[in-house]
């Protein structure tokens, strides 16, 4: 909420984010682009310009962490290395690009900046990518993460912890995962979030440890909830799916951000004593941990129906009575008109429930055409996250179904991992049984239905498009249709592959690379498919789209592909704002095309 000090602040100019408060609350650090490269500026509640504070070579990367006795900052920046790729050049890591990120030849450090004398000097200079600084409350160490190992070797983020006036750092015994989010409480204690931790299957649940002088303690061990999980959404609000905030320590609680399901809400625990985990956000949403303090628990929450929003919970109530936050622009959190219907269908594999939603279209008075959306991963959820895809094809006149089939997170490891080496099994027999039992239902028209989904998600659509005939049209984003290629391709082809896949690399057994291929069974595909592909995706490369692209027009098929110039593999669910519209345009139009037009 705004106060007399916080509007003394100068005005906020486009290109200014990632704000911090001072220990002692009268200043904000913060970046900014005023000076033409992204630099730290610092602004006073007194009033006055903000000063630019440092002059880092290749610009800084959020978020900023303040010493305890707030004079100094530490902040990620790169060293100002960058290849000339204009001239010919060498590339010596086995990975020399990731997603959303391009090369890693001159990956961020951590730089130590006085605000007494302007002076910033490095506190790490290898070839990680360090991330996410945070102070240590005696102003002695830095726990932050390292990620995308040099070496290749290993997946994920690390936690480090760097001694900041003697320099060096080292590793606490805590497992590395797909992100490492470190927080400090006031005593000292280093708790770290590990989401999807290594030592076991890709999509493990996550994680919550506790550093202390006396070791380390597993605050999570024999909990059933994942820690730090994720629901699959679209919303331009990132603060639904950011992981940053997704751990808080207030005094001796620990908040975490909990995956259950469909769901997402956030548990607490003491440090004091025996973690015992207490529910403290629950109930059909969304919600991410985003601050604590005296006033109540600052979530950002949605559903599959609500868009995301702002709002104040008190911890003392499980139910999480809520008082919503205005923001410009807000409208209210006026819901969706898609009526949203929540199903549960035993799996034909091995019974399990199959949580479902169907999203149906305004004034639905029958079986709807729809459009089953498939998520991504394959280690992930759908959900009570708002999408947008979603709701423009509802608006068109489309149900849309979605589901968790074996293989997604937040029921259990042995569900999650159960996708292991059958990627085109049994999930496929999951999400038809669903697409059965909505048909069955009457809710479903099962002679017009189209499918759609993005990365594992467009995996799927491409393999259900090419054996089997139960779709009139499918949108495959940014997939995987040559498992082969994928291995030396991707930035993460030959760490992800493998685990998925039950083997070794393909030199040692290529079987389940390519009976796992969509490409190799294009020939028995007769559905029209239209293909969406991020320009600059380092995750599933454009290739992967354009080779099945080609072999459905050797055979017939009809397939088109819309390329999305200057989005990663996420392009077209969080890239900028003309590809997503161009994407949901493309979307409902094929739909159209070929589900509805066809039938008239």
């Amino acid at each position: 909420m705004a106060s007399a000090a916080a509007e003394r602040f100068a005005p906020a100019l486009d290109g200014d984010h990632t704000a911090t408060w001072s220990p002692d609350g009268s200043r904000l650090a913060f970046l900014t682009a005023r000076t033409g490269t992204v630099q730290v500026a610092v602004a006073s509640v007194l009033g006055g310009d903000a000063a630019v504070v440092t002059d880092l070579p290749a610009g800084a990367r959020g978020p900023v962490s303040w010493s305890p006795d707030g004079h100094r900052l530490v902040v990620a920046a790169p060293r100002g290395r960058a290849v000339d790729r204009s001239l010919p050049y060498r590339i010596t890591r086995p990975v020399p690009w990731a997603d959303a990120i391009g090369a890693l030849d001159d990956p961020p450090q951590l730089w130590l900046c006085s605000l007494d004398t302007g002076a910033c000097t490095m506190l790490t200079d290898d070839e990680w990518r360090w991330s996410l600084p945070r102070w240590s409350p005696d102003g002695r160490t830095i726990a932050a993460r390292a990620s995308h190992d040099p070496t290749g070797h290993r997946r994920g983020a690390h936690l480090r912890v760097v001694v900041v006036d003697e320099g060096g750092w080292h590793a606490p015994d805590v497992p590395g995962g797909s992100l490492v989010v470190p927080a400090w409480a006031a005593d000292g204690t280093l708790v770290v979030l590990v989401v999807q931790p290594e030592g076991g299957h890709l999509g493990a649940r996550g994680e919550v440890h506790a550093v202390g002088p006396d070791g380390v303690r597993h605050l999570t061990a024999g909990s059933t909830f994942g820690a730090g999980g994720d629901v699959y959404g679209d919303s331009p609000a990132s603060l639904g799916e950011a992981y940053d905030s997704a751990l808080l320590v207030a005094g001796t609680d620990v908040y975490v951000r909990s995956h259950d399901g469909g769901r997402m809400g956030v548990r607490r625990t003491s440090l004091t004593g025996d973690p015992r985990w207490a529910t403290v956000v629950s109930g059909e949403r969304a919600a991410t941990p985003l601050a604590v303090g005296v006033a109540g628990l600052v979530v950002a929450t949605q559903s599959a129906r609500h868009p995301c929003h702002l709002a104040v919970i008190d911890p003392a109530d499980p139910a999480g009575t809520t008082r919503r936050l205005p923001a410009a622009g807000d409208e209210r959190g006026h819901p969706s008109s898609a009526e949203v219907r929540r199903l549960t269908v035993p799996s034909p594999v091995d019974g399990a429930p199959l949580e479902a939603w169907f999203l149906a279209p305004a004034d639905a008075g029958g079986p709807a055409p729809t459009v089953l959306l498939v998520h991504g991963g394959p280690n992930a959820a759908f959900g009570e996250c708002f999408s947008f895809d979603a709701q423009a094809l509802c608006a068109a006149g489309f149900g849309v179904l979605v589901t968790n089939p074996h293989g997604s997170t937040g029921y259990g490891d042995a569900f999650t991992h159960a996708v292991i080496d059958d990627w085109g099994g049994a999930p496929v027999r999951d999400v038809l049984a669903v697409v059965d039992h909505a048909v069955g239902l009457g809710w479903v028209d099962g002679d017009r239905l189209g499918m759609t989904g993005n990365s594992y998600g467009g995996y799927l659509t491409a393999w259900l498009a090419c054996t089997t005939d139960r779709f009139r049209a499918a949108v495959v984003e940014n997939p995987v249709t040559d498992l082969l290629s994928m291995y030396g391709t991707s930035d993460i082809g030959a760490v992800f592959l493998p685990p998925q896949l039950g083997a070794g690399p393909p030199w040692e057994r290529v079987e389940p690379y390519l009976r796992w291929s969509p490409l190799l069974h294009a020939s028995t595909c007769r559905t029209p498919v239209l293909f969406v592909v991020g320009a600059d995706d380092h995750r599933c490369p454009p290739s992967q789209a354009f080779e099945l692209h080609r072999a459905l027009h050797v055979v017939g098929t009809p397939s088109e592909v819309l390329v999305l110039p200057g989005c990663s593999h996420e392009g077209s669910t969080i890239g900028p704002v003309p590809a997503r519209l161009a994407h949901d345009s493309a979307l409902v139009g094929w739909m159209r095309r070929w589900v509805t037009a066809a039938q008239a």
